[in-house]
This record gives structure tokens, sequence and C-alpha cells, in this order.
């Protein structure tokens, strides 16, 4: 099985639990992180009220960005990231692999951060058509005051990231349901 579309999301999600188990034991690293930003960025199209139609969205692979899909009659393109400290990741990954709960600090800054600074440096093969970035929050709660405080730290980034040809947009969202910000505004 591999994960490119809602059709491939839909048909993984039709299996039994059993039947999941084993499809998402036998996935590519690369097809579980496709399912995972198919999951968020689906999420994200039911609250950011955008014309965009579940089955255009299809995964993509580099040099493209993540998602390609139609945003009303035109072709349109999102870039995702995951906001997350790396070790509350490296703990959560733990604690669904042994059943045991895990705690510990994490950063809200950090993450923030480096995604920023990641997306800022590459470039994507659109042909010309639109790309939007979005940052979104899955396995990490956003402190919003901590996430205000960054972005306007950042804001010289996210001015030079929203430049002609760059990204058109960046949208700040908590999966599974809220927008938290969106450049520009």
């Amino acid at each position: 099985m591999h994960i490119r579309n809602v059709s491939d999301l839909d048909a993984y999600d039709g299996l039994s639990v059993p039947g999941r188990q084993r499809a998402y034991d036998r996935l590519s690293n690369d097809d579980r992180k496709r399912m995972q930003e198919l999951r968020a960025f689906l999420g994200f199209t039911k609250v950011s009220s955008l014309p965009i139609e579940p089955p255009t969205v299809v995964c993509l692979d580099p040099p493209c960005p993540d998602i390609g899909c139609r945003l009303g009659c035109a072709p349109y393109f999102f870039e995702l990231g995951e906001v997350t400290d790396e070790g509350l990741a490296r703990r959560c990954t733990d604690s669904i692999k042994t059943g045991k709960i895990t705690v510990g600090w994490h950063s809200q800054a950090k993450p923030l951060t480096l995604i920023f600074t990641s997306k800022a440096q590459k470039t994507y093969e659109t042909n010309g058509a639109p790309v939007d970035l979005l940052l979104y929050y899955w396995k990490q709660a956003p402190f919003e005051p901590e996430v205000r405080k960054v972005l306007s730290e950042l804001r010289p980034v996210v001015d030079q990231m929203l430049s002609p040809g760059r990204f058109s947009r960046i949208w700040i969202y908590q999966y599974p349901g809220s927008v938290l910000r969106v450049f520009p505004r």
C-alpha cells in the first residue's frame, strides 16, 4: 500500500483495525510521513475556508512541495512542516511503541525557529503556480503567547519568505481544528 491521495487514505481507513496495523507496519517511512501530512492538510482544509476540493489533493515528492491540489480552478501547492520539539516527538513515538506514558520538558521557541529557518532556505518546482507554507502542530500543543513572541522575533524571516517568487502565504495551524495565524495579514 502507498499513500498518495485521499482515496489511498480512505482505503487504509476502511481496513479492519488489525488490517490497518499490518498495513501500517508495511508502510515505508515516506508513506507514513505522507499519511500524517495528508491528514494534517485535510484537517486544515476544513477550517481554512479555502476552496480546495479533497479529490484534487495529491502528495508529491521533492523538488515539488509536499501537496498539490486545485484551489478554485487553478493548480496550487502547499509545503508542510510539523512544529515539534524533537525530544517530545521521540518520547511520543516511544510511548506509542511501548504503551508507556512519557513526560518531559519541551521547547516552544526552538522548533518554530528551526522550521522557519529550514523552510526559508528551500526552493520548489511549481511551474509558476503559487505555494503556501503550512506549519502545523500535531504532537505538540502550541502555547500561544510564546508562539506570538517567536513569530514577532521571526518577522524579518517571515517577510523574506513572503517576497515575490517564494511563499504566497504562511499558515500556522493546530491539528485537528484551528488556524492560529496566517501571513500576510
